[in-house]
């Protein structure tokens, strides 16, 4: 403020100066607190708000702001908000604000999020109240890729160390450890839709039941492997209905007398099994075991105690016809993988091993991703601390070798990534399941290169905000899996998820190999396939064409002669040939068109690479010439090839 020129006088007739000390004054803060920007998270799962200043809950600079001071609303797409209240809320005055909200359905990229400020609820320190009316407020919500569908809660006592089998159609089955240790078979309709409904329901044994894994050996037998009373290690199988209403026990038998646990069991082929398991003095062990085709006996073949010290966390798959892979970890829990060959007579052999971590390698789940690519999850330790990881190896068929290709964290703190269980989906995406921060549940989906060079996180969903322990996943449809896990109060839940694959091919053959009869020839498909687009119905051989180029030998048919799966999507196909193979026959195999899909319902295209394989030549050794010395004492013989005294 400045007086004018000779306009105040004091009462002596001094004029104020024009200039002045002590004549300013800042206004009032009247501008009222606004939304800056929004963004979104890559999941979908939290908005964060960016005020212009500090915000307070009162006009007096008190109070932080709850979540009932915003509102949500979604316009547009497919997904929708179960409440217009945020689910939770951070930053207290700001003025950065992270708000979190959950979704019901799928987003399919087009809905728009606003968020809205309560009337008379949000002050800067001044007072002002911010506006229910604001710009800058809106995000545009990514597309869904894992939403929750339904839960059951299986078991609301007790409910640990779940396993899956696939029994048929949307029925599966599964064993656990239930209320006081006891043994449970359960089984259940998991529809395409994800609803989840109980069948039926036995207890098995009625004093111990720990570290199930159940497998369905052929038709309708089941076996079960499990730590009993004592920690004896069991076998027993089962026959359940196809429709899974009636269940009935045949067989068992006690293999270990005491200190089992962690079981991984495969089916090796319709009478035989295969189990990985912890024996006494925490040793690692493999052991083979025939059923009866009845399912009423069962007899252990042979042995392997292939870890001293410890073999726990154990994971056990098939490889192809004999060759089997087991993740498991050694003493001080480092991480190690073990190849090992189990032919017709069911002896054991390790083939090859890599310890793959120095430090620990617990929570093993190890899937297969191509013919000679395989991929673990699990808990280890990477620079600074144990995280989950997931890593990659290129091992061949007859596991002669293993190789470290690739590796990548699936958690960022430190601590967590425990019980995995990790499946393939498709040609080239996975989900996990995993303890993840604050032992919170979560599932993630991955993409995986067919070489294991290149690990993609695609999408994660906190399924789970208290705890999720013994998770169990398994695939229903091409866009629906099922995860069976145990909760904070070890009450026993199963969840359906839907999922958004971006998976546009059919099933592809990965390699093929010529028998050395060539009688028949086997493909590697590098995903489940179908012979319908409803992910239902066995391969068939017509659905599969055969040609040749080159040489003497040709098809007596056009179409496999016979068809057999024996593991991981390895299909042998039945050979007719006229005529002796020279060797320079090049044999084509082909998907015929729309008979081959995958679970997504994709066609494998008749175009195909690595499905080409020359026939071995079958053309006898000849005597050409023969001619005697001039002392007949010897006669020369020229053969039409290099010759040998034995095959081998």
């Amino acid at each position: 403020v400045t007086p004018a020129a000779s306009a105040i006088f004091d009462a002596e007739g001094n004029a104020a100066s024009t200039t002045q000390m002590l004549n300013t004054v800042y206004l009032n803060d009247k501008t009222v607190p606004t939304i800056l920007s929004s963004s979104l998270d890559d999941y979908n799962t939290t908005i964060t708000v960016t005020f212009s200043e500090a915000v307070f809950a009162t006009n007096s600079t008190s109070g932080v702001l709850t979540t009932g001071d915003f509102t949500l609303a979604i316009s547009g797409g497919t997904g929708t908000l179960p409440s217009n209240s945020p689910t939770s809320i951070s930053g207290d005055n700001g003025p950065v604000f992270e708000l979190g909200f959950s979704l019901s359905g799928m987003a399919n990229g087009s809905e728009v999020l606003t968020v809205s400020v309560e009337e008379s609820s949000i002050f800067d320190a001044t007072g002002a109240e911010a506006s229910t009316s604001q710009s800058n407020n809106t995000v545009t919500l990514n597309g869904t890729k894992i939403a929750q569908v339904a839960a059951l809660e299986y078991d609301n006592d007790f409910a640990r160390t779940p396993s899956f089998a696939h029994v048929s159609g949307n029925v599966y089955v599964m064993a656990y450890q239930g209320p006081d240790n006891r043994g449970f078979i359960k089984t259940f309709t998991l529809a395409d839709n994800g609803t989840i409904t109980q069948i039926t329901g036995d207890e098995h044994d009625d004093a111990q039941a720990k570290y199930n894994s159940i497998v369905k050996v052929n038709g309708t037998i089941y076996a079960l492997a499990y730590s009993g009373s004592g920690d004896k290690g069991y076998i027993k199988t089962f026959n359940i209905s196809n429709d899974g209403s009636d269940m009935e026990a045949l067989g068992q038998a006690i293999h270990q007398s005491s200190g089992t646990a962690y079981n991984s069991l495969v089916v090796a082929d319709e009478n035989t099994i295969v189990l990985a398991y912890q024996g006494p003095n925490t040793d690692g062990f493999i052991k083979t075991f025939t059923v009866s085709s009845n399912g009423a006996d069962i007899t252990q073949e042979s042995v392997v105690e292939h870890a001293g010290s410890l073999g726990r966390y154990n994971s056990l798959i098939k490889m192809d016809g004999d060759t089997y892979l087991l993740a498991f970890a050694v003493v001080n829990d480092d991480g190690l993988l073990k190849t090992f060959t189990i032919p017709d007579d069911k002896s054991i052999t390790v083939a090859a091993s890599l310890e793959h971590n120095t430090s620990h390698g617990e929570w093993n789940s190890v899937v297969q991703v191509d013919y000679n690519t395989y991929a673990l999850a699990y808990y280890g330790y990477d620079t600074n601390g144990k995280y989950g990881l997931i890593q990659t190896f290129t091992i061949p068929l007859d596991g002669s070798t293993i190789t470290e290709v690739a590796s990548q964290k699936f958690t960022t703190t430190a601590n967590y990534g425990k019980y995995n269980s990790f499946i393939k989906l498709n040609s080239d995406e996975y989900a996990l399941a995993y303890q993840g921060d604050g032992e919170d549940g979560y599932v993630k989906t991955f993409t995986i290169s067919a070489d294991g060079e290149t690990i993609t996180e695609l999408w994660s969903l906190e399924h789970d905000q208290e705890e999720a322990y013994w998770n169990e996943l398994i695939q229903i449809d091409k866009n629906t899996f099922a995860l069976a896990y145990t909760d904070s109060y070890d009450d026993g839940w199963i969840k359906t998820f839907d999922i958004a694959s971006g998976d546009v091919t059919g099933p592809g053959i990965s390699y093929a190999t010529i028998a050395y009869d060539n009688s028949t020839v086997t493909i590697g498909l590098n995903e489940a396939a179908y012979n319908t687009n409803a992910n239902s119905g066995s391969l068939q051989a017509s659905d599969f064409a055969l040609s040749i180029s080159g040489g003497a030998a040709t098809l007596s048919s056009a179409t496999p002669t016979s068809i057999a799966l024996s593991t991981n999507n390895t299909y042998t196909l039945g050979v007719s040939l006229t005529g002796t193979a020279n060797g320079s026959e090049v044999l084509t195999i082909s998907p015929v068109a729309n008979a081959v899909y995958d679970a997504n319902g994709t066609a494998s295209s008749t175009s195909q690479s690595n499905n080409t394989v020359n026939l071995n030549e079958k053309v006898l050794p000849t005597i050409t010439a023969s001619s005697m010395a001039s002392d007949n004492t010897t006669v020369n013989v020229t053969m039409s090839e290099a010759v040998y005294a034995a095959y081998s």
